[in-house]
Formats: C-alpha cells, sequence, structure tokens
C-alpha cells in the first residue's frame, strides 16, 4: 500500500485489535496510521456487537451522507474508521452510482435525511458533461463550464436548504493520459485544460455560496496520477480512484471535517538541537552547529525554518520545548547570522531540563489553550513517545531521521488544516505573545481594575454583517472553554441568523496598547414576546481574565430596556471543557430557573439600564 502521505504516523501495532482493552482511549489512535483491513476493523467495532469499545470511548456523533455516481461503498468503513481517529463516531449514508445533479429534483431531494451534519458531493471525471470538441466554437467551453457550475451552486442551494448541512465538493483529477502531449495544457480542445477551467470555476463557487472545497485534484497529483487511476477497478466495479488511497482520501476527508468543525491543530511546540539545526549546541558552541547555505543538511533546516515561519505568518503559534541551558538557545536565536527563527517568532519559550510533558503542558497553560490544540516536533524518538504515552491528545509526527523530509512530512500530516482565513488569523501569534504581557502586567497590579485600565483596551460592538462572517464561523466552532452552549453554526446558518428580523448578534472586537486581536466575542440570541433568548455565547480564550463578558452583559441589557424587553433568558450546556462559565449568569445576575439534563436555563427581569464604570473604551459603529 502507498502511503506516502500519512508518514508522519506509526503504523499501528500488529497486535491492537487482540487487545479489547485498546479502546479505552482513542486518542492513542491519533499516532498510528492503518491500512483499509484495518480502518474497516475499526468502523466494525461501532456497528456490531463490541459494545466494550464501543462504551469505552467518547466520541461525538457526527451524521455525514455521500453523493457520488460512482461506487463509493469502500469510502464507507474507510471513513468510518478514520472519524474514530478524529473523534467522531459517524454515521455514513451513502448515494452511490446516482449522478448529483439528480438530486436538483424535488423526489431525489427529498430522500435525503434533514439531519446530516455534512454531506459530500464527490464529483468525479465521468460526471463532466460540458467536453468541448473540435466541431464547436472555442468560446463554447466557457458557457457549458458556467452552467454546469451553475447548476452545482443551485445544487448546494437545494440541500441546504432541504438539510442545513455544511456542503463539500470534490474536484477532480486529470488523468494521467494526454491527447496533445504537452501542448495539453495549453490547447483549448484538450479535456486537461477544461478540467483546470472546472476546477478553477468551482473554487470561485464554494466561496460565493459558503460551501468548501475537497482538494482531491492536488492529493492526487502529489501521489501520481498514474498510482491514483485504477483501470482495472473502474471497470471491475467503477471505482474511482485506486482502493490503496482509500486511508489516504478518508484522512483528509476528516481533517476537512475537523478544521470546519473548529478543531485544527494551532500550536507547534519545537526542539532544539537536531530539530531547528544539525548538532547540539551546548556541545557544538554557536559555531559548530549545522544551520545555512552550502552544506546539505544545513539548507535542509534552512528550509524547515522557512516552512515554520509561513505557517507562522499564516497564524500558527510557535513554541519552543527544549532540553538544554537557555543562555546556548537564546544566543543561537540572537546571534547566528543564518538563522531565520527569531525570539519574537516564538510565543512561548521554555528551554530548561525538566521532562517535555511537563513543560508542553506548562506552555499550554500559559498559552491559555488545550493540549489538543499542539503538535510536538522532536528529532528524538525517545522524546516522541515519552508524550505520546503521557500527552495522548497532543499529535507527535513520526519525524525522519532525514532532515530534508521534515516539510514535507509536517506539510503533508494536515495538522493546520485552514476551512476559511481571517484576518486574526495573520495575527494570531503575536496576539498571544501579547496575551503573555498582559498577564505579566496584571500580576504585578494589586488592584484588577486599574490593571486593565492601565491596558488601554478599545472594544468595538456591532450586529453581524458579511464582513465578519467567516471569523463569526470560525469563532463559533472554535471556542470551548468560554462558550456558554457551544452550538455549531456553518457559514450558510449564521447567513441566515444575521438577516433575520427576529435575531438580535453581536460582534466584538478588540485592541489593547499591545496590539489588535481582532473580534474575539460573539452573541446570537432571539427576540419573541418580549423576550431575549440567548442562543450563544463565547469568547475567544486570548480574552478571558478582562472583563470583557461585563461589558457585552451591559451592552445587551441596555438594548433590552431601551426597546422594552422584560427577559433575558440564558442557557449553559455542559460540555467536557466550559467548566470555566458554569456560573457565568449566575454573576451576572441572573437566577436559576430549570435544569434539564444538562442544560440549565437562566433567567433576568429588566428592570433599568446597567450602567457600570468598566476599564474600557466602547465604539460602535454609526447609526447603532
Amino acid at each position: 500500500m502507498t502511503d506516502s502521505g500519512l508518514s508522519h504516523l506509526l503504523p499501528l501495532p500488529a497486535n491492537y485489535f487482540h487487545n479489547e482493552s485498546n479502546g479505552e482511549d482513542w486518542h492513542t489512535l491519533l499516532h498510528y496510521r492503518c491500512n483499509f483491513r484495518q480502518l474497516s476493523l475499526l468502523a466494525s467495532k461501532l456497528t456490531k456487537e463490541c459494545t466494550s469499545f464501543r462504551d469505552s470511548i467518547n466520541l461525538k456523533p457526527l451524521k455525514f451522507c455521500i453523493i457520488s455516481s460512482n461506487n463509493s461503498s469502500l469510502l464507507v468503513p474507510a471513513i468510518k474508521g478514520t472519524g474514530i481517529r478524529y473523534g467522531y463516531h459517524m454515521q455514513i449514508t451513502e448515494y452511490s452510482n446516482t449522478h448529483p445533479l439528480l438530486f436538483l429534483s424535488e423526489h431525489q431531494l427529498n430522500i435525503l435525511d434533514e439531519t446530516y451534519d455534512f454531506i459530500l458531493v464527490a464529483l468525479n471525471y465521468e460526471d463532466i458533461s460540458f467536453w468541448h470538441t473540435d466541431s464547436e466554437p472555442a468560446y463554447g467551453i466557457n458557457t457549458k463550464i458556467e452552467e454546469f457550475v451553475h447548476q452545482l451552486a443551485q445544487l448546494q442551494s437545494s440541500i441546504f436548504k432541504k438539510t442545513g448541512a455544511t456542503i463539500l465538493f470534490q474536484n477532480i483529477p486529470r488523468k494521467p493520459h494526454t491527447i496533445f502531449g504537452h501542448s495539453d495544457a495549453t490547447i483549448t480542445q484538450s479535456e486537461q485544460f477544461q478540467l483546470h477551467l472546472f476546477n478553477q470555476a468551482l473554487v470561485a463557487m464554494t466561496k460565493q455560496t459558503s460551501s468548501y472545497l475537497f482538494d482531491v485534484a492536488s492529493i492526487a497529483e502529489n501521489e501520481g496520477l498514474n498510482r491514483w487511476y485504477d483501470e482495472r477497478m473502474w471497470y471491475l466495479g467503477k471505482f474511482a480512484f485506486s482502493p490503496d488511497y482509500l486511508p489516504l482520501y478518508a484522512d483528509h476527508l476528516c481533517r476537512i471535517i475537523s478544521s470546519i468543525k473548529g478543531e485544527s491543530r494551532k500550536c507547534i511546540v519545537l526542539d532544539l538541537d537536531n530539530t531547528l539545526w544539525g548538532g547540539i549546541v551546548g556541545q557544538d558552541g554557536l559555531e559548530g552547529i549545522n544551520l545555512g547555505m552550502g552544506d546539505p543538511e544545513g539548507e535542509a533546516f534552512i528550509t524547515f525554518q522557512k516552512y515554520l515561519l509561513q505557517l507562522n505568518d499564516r497564524g500558527v503559534i510557535l513554541s519552543v520545548c527544549s532540553k538544554n541551558n537557555k543562555a546556548d538557545a537564546i544566543e543561537v536565536f540572537e546571534k547566528h547570522p543564518k538563522i531565520l527563527l527569531k525570539l519574537d517568532h516564538i510565543a512561548c519559550f521554555v528551554v530548561n531540563w525538566e521532562n517535555k510533558p511537563t513543560n508542553i503542558t506548562f506552555i499550554a497553560n500559559s498559552l491559555n489553550i488545550g493540549l489538543e490544540s499542539m503538535v510536538f516536533i522532536d528529532d528524538n524518538p525517545v522524546e516522541r513517545e515519552n508524550v505520546r504515552r503521557y500527552l495522548p491528545v497532543v499529535a507527535v509526527p513520526e519525524m525522519p531521521e532525514d532532515p530534508s523530509l521534515y516539510t514535507r512530512t509536517l506539510s503533508q500530516a494536515g495538522y493546520f488544516e485552514l476551512p476559511k482565513y481571517t484576518k486574526e488569523d495573520l495575527f494570531r501569534n503575536e496576539n498571544y505573545q501579547n496575551n503573555i504581557k498582559v498577564k505579566k502586567l496584571l500580576s504585578n497590579r494589586i488592584d484588577i481594575q486599574d490593571g486593565l485600565a492601565a491596558i488601554g483596551m478599545q472594544l468595538e460592538l456591532k450586529p453581524f454583517d458579511a464582513m465578519g462572517r467567516n471569523r463569526i464561523e470560525q469563532l463559533i466552532n472554535k471556542s470551548n472553554q468560554f462558550n456558554l452552549t457551544t452550538r455549531r453554526y456553518n457559514n450558510s446558518q449564521i447567513k441566515v441568523i444575521e438577516e433575520s428580523d427576529s435575531s438580535y448578534t453581536l460582534q466584538v472586537s478588540l485592541k489593547d496598547k499591545f496590539g489588535d486581536y481582532g473580534m474575539i466575542s460573539v452573541l446570537i440570541g432571539s427576540i419573541e414576546n418580549q423576550t431575549l433568548s440567548i442562543d450563544t455565547w463565547l469568547m475567544s480564550c486570548r480574552a478571558i481574565g478582562r472583563e470583557i463578558e461585563k461589558a457585552v452583559f451591559q451592552e445587551i441589557v441596555n438594548y433590552c430596556f431601551d426597546r422594552e424587553i422584560k427577559t433575558i433568558i440564558g442557557y449553559y450546556i455542559k460540555s467536557d471543557k466550559n467548566e470555566l462559565v458554569q456560573d457565568h449568569y449566575l454573576k451576572m445576575g441572573f437566577y436559576q430557573s430549570t435544569i434539564k439534563k444538562n442544560i440549565t436555563e437562566w433567567k433576568l427581569k429588566i428592570q433599568q439600564k446597567n450602567i457600570v464604570q468598566l476599564p474600557f473604551k466602547i465604539t460602535r459603529p454609526q447609526g447603532e
């Protein structure tokens, strides 16, 4: 089996399925790759009588649907088994051998379940109906592609109205054969040229419709088109690609689902010696380490640092965890002429002789993020195994011995999948560094209000709008600690909420003297019969501890008073991670109304405006 795209994972132990107790911690599966047979066995443990496995793991339910004109029967166990590795108990329905556009008809649309979380429209080469031939005018291809993509946009709209699901469109890899040789990429009549135009148009359509792209074309080209397509399996069973790639396909699909649900990793924890440079600085000294051009190994480390800087630029947090003398390590960052990473790029720098699981936990606490957000990079297999053992939720890629493969290994691991890019991502690492400065400043102040005032915070409060929608979706799906209900909404659902006359929404942005944090809090409510019910209230972990919730609460109360809304109802739904806010409404003056299972309802009667002196400067758009 070809598994280059999963080479960052260890092979699953041969005796794994001989021990039923392995199901006790599904997080351990994060560190292993599985072949198709093993994924099928994992999937069967959820559907058969393996109650000890099923009952002992804490998987989140997820309803998934595949619409494909090809045979997708083998995809189901591959995706279901991979879903376990990502923490999901996936219930999968497939509609195979049915052209996706048939679901535009009312009859076909009615067979879709209204409770799907995700729907994959698995477009394939055979679905294309716009091929341009010699007998047609050249401009006709653009018209045909526009018509086909317009139908796909209508399909997205119809499916969303029926199910409310998040929809993924799979693009199409080109075939390995050519008609015009190297000119295929330039000649209008070639299928390669036309397919390239279609895939570009599909990208534009997914942006316009708030659906998502599943870039199978890139996966196929990375692995090799001659290996991706298996003509024998196509003629035998109408399988769209070689079954050898089912684990890789399923892994990429689950990466996208996980990222849309806000569960991508966001912090890299880096070792130093033989990870960022060659050699051991404590032994070899500043001049003795291998880093820079002119030497194959030194160039490989420069390439890896360039890649880390690119990740940092798009919002991945960089931190350091190294067993070393701190002064020696700092000297490399400050004085080595070839080093690209600087101390300013590192949000948290921990260099000592403590064990690495303890230091990684310290880094997570310092940055106020969960261990499940972290990826640990270390050339030492003993250190990697130690972290896997004691911190199983931390991702630990199996780094190769050859540093020239570091960049490829981390890239293909897909830990930092990003469904939508926002301006807040651009400054995330800087914001976490600033947050550490804020914590330090506040810790030196006896009076918290005095400390908050010294930070010079500025809040902007305004309703949802189209410009903020991607960031709103990101916060809703990623925020866990300060999140009263942990309800999740996709981009299309947020648009519906935004445009509803009965909705009350707030997006809150933050600046202080250290920097601009962008949007850090979101609130969704609905108004009916002089009552405002708060469906969602959340805040980024970067803003916790600054009393911003008090400013939001004051805004809500004053809004209600001005519109003669008499009652505010808030809900707390307990999750594994939001214990921090279990008394949130109590602190705001609400009284507990009802408790049903894990849902607590809180109420507040509005009698007057709430005017409290807060350590913020608050701005609102003109007219608000």
